[in-house]
């Protein structure tokens, strides 16, 4: 007996037979009883051809054993590249729900490719379907792109805890430093542009968030905003009022849906380095002081509504009746927060792609209620206490304070943090930034817990030798 070692070999004697046999009628051929017929049926399912032959559809194998690596993390920007495992020939690959933009799924080979680089991070199920005319087989599973991280603050040198200078960065004393790091998304904004011949708005390439170039009461002259026409300074309600009326008629540069800035939209053209701190050449002639946000104080007093400075880029909370500069924007808002809990004592920020000790330095438990460690320290003790960290097997540092005021929450009632994720949170305290404040180079940025009695984010009773604070470390995802 012939023995066949491998399936082309087989195929071959098959389709010789066939050749070799004498001809026949269409009839004997169709007759599903033939020899000549059985013979036909059986080669084309050694080479698993599914065309039509005498009138039937000869269905393939089903497809089996679909799998794609899981869970499957994504930095914004990153190339994707996912190629599933599955057994089965001409199959059609489908997707539910659908792919964000700017990441697709091959049809034919079931890669599932692109870049995702949306504002917004987003998680979730997704299901891929293979099918073949024998059937189809089904795979669920976890897929996370994340968002933008926080903005670059700016500072590109670095400071230790006297205020003595190394503009290169290169001393012991810089490692962990913003200015050595300089973490972050790089601001992008469109030039100030003419619509409808006298509406200017700037456009931010990050967020697509559209603003009015000029605060509300101040017009643009020449090549900048000029002197305030009328009272620039309103309170919080007339700030509310301003921005939404915006909306009338046609809407200012042909656009609706104009509101007074969030705290966290408004940090989203914030330059830490410069007075008044933004971006003067897409916002010109901007000046410093309270700018209000839309956010109403959610502790007592609730009569206190939020406001940001641009003279340095403090974020306080005033009484609403005091008065502030209104900017207004135009769009999509800050996404919700989203965090995931890796179940390692770490915390993953969906929309920036950051993870963060789920407990602050020297604090342990599924709570964060155990001290392990002195959790109050002079800065240069905060920068080696990250840099020094191996949690999780991960690279931690000090967070800058645009990273670090991601994860403020200003709806809490208690402190202004989500404390389902950050548990043993005191309103005593604040968090120490790796950023130098640059009108005190002694000084760096301290978000603050207590803002029943102090700003969110101040500037004074910093000094980085003299004052302890905690903190909270920072490691880039996935």
């Amino acid at each position: 007996m012939r023995v066949f070692r491998n399936r082309k070999t087989l195929v071959f004697f098959v389709a010789l037979h066939i050749a070799n046999c004498s001809s026949a009628s269409l009839e004997n051929i169709c007759d599903p009883l033939g020899e000549r017929y059985q013979d036909l049926v059986f080669a084309k399912s050694l080479l698993e051809n599914n065309d039509s032959f005498c009138g039937k559809i000869f269905p393939l194998t089903p497809p089996s054993g679909l799998s794609y690596p899981s869970p499957s993390s994504f930095a914004n920007g990153s190339l994707i590249s996912l190629s599933p495992s599955v057994t089965g020939k001409s199959l059609l690959f489908s997707i539910q729900p659908a792919l964000p933009t700017g990441v697709s799924i091959n049809t034919n080979s079931g890669l599932i490719s692109g870049t995702y680089s949306g504002y917004a991070g987003t998680m979730g199920s997704y299901t891929v379907n293979a099918a073949n005319t024998g059937g189809s087989v089904s795979h669920t599973f976890q897929l996370t792109f994340f968002g933008k991280p926080p903005l670059k603050t700016a500072q590109t040198q670095c400071w230790d805890e006297i205020g003595v200078l190394d503009s290169t960065c290169s001393l012991s004393s810089s490692l962990g430093q913003d200015g050595k790091l300089q973490n972050g998304t790089v601001p992008s904004f469109s030039s100030a542009t003419l619509v409808n011949s006298s509406d200017y708005i700037t456009v931010d390439n990050n967020t697509s968030f559209v603003w009015k170039t000029c605060n509300e009461n101040v017009a643009f002259s020449g090549s900048s905003c000029d002197a305030p026409s009328g009272s620039a300074d309103v309170t919080w309600s007339g700030a509310n009022t301003a921005c939404s009326s915006l909306d009338s008629g046609s809407g200012y540069a042909n656009k609706k849906n104009w509101k007074l800035a969030s705290v966290a939209e408004l940090t989203t053209i914030i330059n830490y380095f410069v007075t008044p701190a933004t971006y003067d050449a897409y916002f010109p002639g901007a000046a410093g002081g309270g700018q209000w946000t839309r956010d109403s104080f959610a502790m007592a007093p609730s009569t206190d509504a939020w406001y940001l400075s641009l003279s340095e880029g403090v974020t306080g909370r005033t009484s609403q009746v005091n008065t502030n500069r209104a900017r207004c924007v135009q769009g999509a808002s800050v996404p919700d927060e989203t965090f995931r809990d890796n179940g390692d004592q770490t915390i993953t920020d969906i929309n920036t792609g950051l993870v963060w000790q789920k407990c602050a330095v020297g604090l342990s438990g599924d709570q964060c209620q155990i001290v392990v460690s002195s959790t109050s320290m002079i800065w240069s003790s905060a920068l080696n206490a990250c840099n020094s960290l191996t949690l999780a097997n991960r690279t931690w540092r000090l967070p800058s304070v645009s990273e670090l005021k991601s994860i403020v929450n200003l709806t809490n009632t208690t402190v202004p943090i989500n404390t389902s994720y950050f548990p043993g949170v005191a309103a005593s305290t604040g968090y120490w930034t790796s950023t130098t404040i640059f009108a005190s180079v002694t000084d760096a940025w301290v978000v603050h817990m207590n803002v029943g009695s102090e700003n969110l984010l101040k500037n004074n009773s910093t000094n980085k030798q003299a004052n302890s604070f905690d903190v909270r470390c920072v490691a880039t995802g996935p």
